[in-house]
């Protein structure tokens, strides 16, 4: 996954298992030209009234599908998805 850089092509909650190559953990850095891209985007949403049921998925799909390339970090190690009390249970016994 290190070995040359990775760029977005889409993302979903809706992807087939075999079109998953990472899950996004919510979290984001932009350059200036990509805090642009973004502001530019939200602006395109708002006019053509998508933002109101848009996600940050939607965003960063949209600038990637534009040909803007929207570089990926993977982070490796054991990561589990925490989401309820539930999640957080099921982690405390998993370390």
């Amino acid at each position: 996954l290190d070995d040359e850089p990775a760029t977005l092509v889409r993302m979903t909650n809706d992807a087939g298992q075999d079109d998953i190559n990472g899950e996004w953990i919510g979290l984001a850095r932009v350059s200036d030209k990509g805090s642009t891209l973004v502001h530019e985007t939200l602006d395109a949403m708002r006019a053509d009234d998508s933002l109101q049921q848009a996600s940050t998925l939607d965003v960063f799909t949209r600038i990637a599908e534009q040909g803007h390339d929207v570089h990926v970090l993977y982070v490796p190690g054991q990561w589990m998805d925490v989401d309820d009390v539930a999640d957080l249970t099921a982690a405390g016994r998993f370390l």
